[in-house]
């Protein structure tokens, strides 16, 4: 059974983090119920037949929300179900909170799709036409040097992203591949393991199917910092 919502970042809201684009069931259930809630446009619940590919169909669209003008994010949220073989009973390992449901989760964040509103002015026709666009960390941001995760979005047409992390003095320290849909990476520890405290910076660029750059996004300063 796959269920969840629809959710719509409007123009002023907190951006989402990489743990706000997981699948419930991809969360421990310590940080289950503490993501950001935005404004709900929509609701689903459909059973998928296991080994098929499957379409979801969006929110109607005239629920979405277009009275301030900017850059506007649509987001699956997908909410954690029951997995009968999978299901983590809490009281097996000494804790309480009952039985913890592990169905429809996923090793990465799921990319929101966007949409604009406004005049046509530059700033607002350069968003939509981007390929590529970063989403986590925010310029300035800080994660955790042992769970460092980047997410982007990226256009239709789009067939590699090609991730970029460099040092304060511009040295390269990763540089990773990723097929399209993805949107998410995971900075591997020995990146951070040299000088965690020091600044970096990072950027993403689509690539066509032979490989060749068709843009880049311009850089992001981010920092890694000790955490439990």
């Amino acid at each position: 059974m796959l269920r969840g919502r629809w959710e719509v970042v409007q123009p002023g809201d907190l951006p989402p983090t990489a743990e706000d684009l997981l699948p419930e069931g991809s969360l421990p259930p310590e940080l289950r119920g503490l993501t950001r809630r935005y404004t709900e446009v929509g609701r689903f619940q459909v059973t998928l037949p296991p080994g098929v590919a499957a379409t979801l169909e969006g929110p109607d669209p005239r629920r979405l929300p277009t009275q301030r003008e900017g850059q506007y994010l649509l987001l699956l949220k997908l909410e954690a179900s029951r997995d009968v073989g999978g299901d983590l009973d809490m009281a097996t390992v000494g804790e309480s909170g009952g039985l913890v449901a592990t169905g429809a989760a996923a090793g990465f964040s799921v990319p929101p799709l966007r949409y604009a509103v406004g005049k046509g002015s530059a700033p607002t026709q350069a968003a939509v036409l981007a390929l590529v666009q970063p989403l986590e960390p925010p310029g300035g941001g800080r994660l955790p040097s042992t769970r460092a995760v980047f997410s982007w979005w990226e256009a239709p047409g789009v067939a590699f992203v090609r991730l970029e992390v460099q040092d304060d003095h511009g040295q390269t320290l990763l540089t990773a591949f990723m097929p399209r849909g993805v949107g998410a990476y995971q900075l591997p520890p020995f990146v951070a393991s040299p000088s965690p405290a020091s600044p970096l910076r990072w950027r993403v660029a689509p690539l066509d199917q032979g490989g060749d750059e068709l843009e880049r996004s311009p850089w992001r300063s981010f920092s890694l910092e000790d955490a439990p």
